[in-house]
């Protein structure tokens, strides 16, 4: 049984089953990944971050809509305006296309991070998940957010809360020994993640990170006022739910201050305008 084959049936592997010389095209979680230059950014971007989502059927759904209808209702909703609504549809999400342990988070802002792994750790290492929020707590350190959380706060919850496993593919949360008021938390539990994959750096261009050792982690739980959150120069990604609280109000995945969406073709690999909150 090869290293690769074994981390994916044992649910418990810690280690980094392969080489980047031996990357996969995959959801599966534990394994190097390399990008398919025939999807779109957004489309890569969910299989990089193990999201168990048929973005496949995803950019299909949109029922006809080419490139330059797209570009338009892009552009467009960009200033503000949801013209022609969520049903018209770019890579709208159904809690059907989400596996029944990941539908919960179909609505929610999720932040995937390249974690920094000099020591080579593994990659569920506590100390890395710890160091993957506390990248974005820095990042909304001076940002409003839902529940007036503030950084102070967030911090001290950082230091306090404990992981009980952390495991490669599994779900599970930092919790603190009691709620601490500030922290945008939802009682004790301050935040839940998802260790990914190991990481080179270098998997999406859009990115423009350093090559290195790097542990991928997705995250929730932190939640800028608006969904308004500004991903230049931010060490991953983030995938925006389908929502009309944003305009626009499509899906997306949000890289270095530019978002894109579920589009085939060269309009899949535009940076289209960051969303902004519909007040």
């Amino acid at each position: 049984m090869t290293a690769v084959l074994a981390c994916s049936l044992l649910a418990g592997c810690a280690t980094q089953p392969t080489s980047p010389d031996n990357r996969m095209y995959t959801k599966e979680h534990g394994v190097y990944w390399h990008s398919d230059p025939q999807k779109s950014v957004a489309t890569n971007a969910y299989s990089l971050a193990g999201v168990p989502v048929n973005v496949d059927e995803a950019e299909n759904s949109a029922g006809g809509v080419d490139e330059g209808l797209a570009s338009k209702m892009l552009l467009n909703t960009a200033t503000g305006a949801i013209t022609g609504g969520l049903k018209t549809g770019i890579g709208m999400f159904t809690a059907s296309l989400y596996s029944e342990g990941d539908a919960e988070y179909i609505q929610v802002m999720q932040y995937v991070v390249f974690v920094p792994n000099e020591k080579n750790l593994p990659i569920d290492d506590e100390s890395l998940v710890k160091a993957g929020a506390k990248t974005i707590i820095e990042s909304l350190k001076d940002k409003p957010q839902i529940g007036d959380a503030t950084y102070e706060a967030q911090m001290k919850a950082l230091k306090e809360c404990k992981i009980s496993k952390a495991i490669v593919g599994m779900w599970d949360s930092c919790e603190t020994a009691k709620h601490i008021p500030g922290s945008g938390s939802n009682k004790t539990r301050f935040f839940d993640f998802q260790v990914i994959r190991p990481a080179t750096g270098d998997e999406l261009k859009e990115m423009k990170l350093n090559k290195g050792n790097y542990s991928v982690i997705r995250y929730i739980d932190f939640f800028p006022l608006g969904l308004e959150f500004d991903t230049t120069n931010f060490p991953g990604f983030t995938l925006m739910p389908q929502t009309p609280k944003t305009a626009p109000g499509y899906a997306s995945v949000s890289i270095n201050g530019g978002e894109y969406y579920f589009i085939k073709g060269n309009m899949g690999h535009k940076a289209f305008p960051l969303k902004k909150a519909v007040k």
